[in-house]
């Protein structure tokens, strides 16, 4: 990569983390004209009747976001900071309650109970080919019909489901980021929807991935990720897509049981599950054992005697395979 090379890469970058934010700080609260609560995206004064907006929401949701970047000629690092009480490590846990294992937290709008998500950073990053992305960033993955019940305008899954090129051809069930070039679009080329693709789509798609019209996003997660110093390595073209390979992180649930698969190894941690009362008041850091990996984990023993409140993650770290594990990651 030459020089001048080098210096769009890195001007591109920052601005798709810049814009992000100004995304972001779109939303705001207002009291409507009934005294409801009605939140702002994107220009559109949304009741909450459509989005489940918390009612204590009202300061700002922005967080103050530090940049950096080096390249020495072959690597290139992006270093972020941002204020944080205290580490978002945690993701959903299923927990052991009234002698069964319940699922807590999840993917929601708003405050997540009892702190359960984890710190994100994503970014995405263009040669130039993906139009509009100089000027406007990751805004231009962004939409209003993205991933029900995020956006006002998403699709349920049923309806997505109604799509061949999402059923037939992705076997998606939802909507997530896409760039405009992904859709036929009969208006300006920013003017598209999630629907406005079909199967017949499909090598016109291929093409366009194969002709590197698509954008690099690299997505670091505190808890599916971060243990393992690995950021997700994905790409935005029809969907949100995973590089080849395998993610850093599986489900520690089995779907016909009911119960997880894995449980810490108390021979090498000295404890068979967390308590829920620590996870979700935050006592944890990142120098303690907190999440399932091969060091730690064992397999699940449903006749152990389990108490009121223990805890296992949702998800167990593994090591990533293929380039979906080429971006490495540091975090403290």
């Amino acid at each position: 990569m030459n020089n001048q090379a080098m210096g769009k890469f890195l001007a591109l970058g920052i601005l798709s983390i810049s814009v992000a934010l100004l995304v972001t700080s779109a939303v705001a609260i207002a009291a409507g004209p009934d005294d409801s609560k009605t939140i702002n995206v994107l220009g559109h004064e949304v009741t909450r009747d459509r989005v489940s907006v918390p009612s204590d929401w009202g300061a700002p949701i922005t967080k103050q976001l530090e940049v950096q970047a080096a390249f020495n000629g072959e690597d290139i690092v992006f270093r972020a900071r941002f204020p944080a009480d205290k580490p978002g490590i945690h993701h959903d846990y299923m927990v052991y309650e009234g002698e069964k294992w319940v699922r807590h937290g999840g993917s929601l709008v708003g405050s997540v109970p009892d702190r359960l998500y984890e710190d994100r950073f994503t970014f995405h990053v263009d040669d130039g080919a993906v139009r509009g992305f100089a000027n406007y960033g990751c805004s231009v993955t962004c939409h209003s019909d993205l991933r029900h019940p995020f956006m006002y305008n998403a699709p349920e899954s049923a309806e997505v489901k109604s799509n061949s090129y999402y059923n037939d051809v992705i076997k998606k069930t939802d909507t997530r980021k896409y760039i405009p070039e992904s859709r036929r679009g009969d208006g300006e080329w920013w003017d598209v929807s999630w629907s406005d693709i079909s199967a017949e789509n499909a090598e016109f798609i291929a093409g366009l991935k194969e002709a590197g019209v698509f954008l690099d996003q690299w997505h670091w997660r505190a808890a599916r990720g971060g243990p393992v110093g690995v950021s997700d390595d994905m790409w935005v073209l029809d969907y949100r897509n995973g590089d080849g390979g395998g993610s850093a992180y599986s489900t520690n649930s089995d779907s016909e049981t009911g119960l997880p698969k894995f449980m810490f190894n108390p021979d090498t941690t000295g404890k068979a599950a967390l308590s829920f009362d620590d996870v979700r008041n935050q006592r944890l850091t990142t120098e303690d054992i907190y999440y399932l990996s091969s060091d730690t984990m064992t397999e699940f023993d449903p006749d152990r005697v389990w108490q009121e409140g223990d805890a296992l993650p949702r998800r167990y770290i593994r090591d990533p395979k293929g380039s979906r594990g080429d971006i490495t990651s540091k975090s403290n």
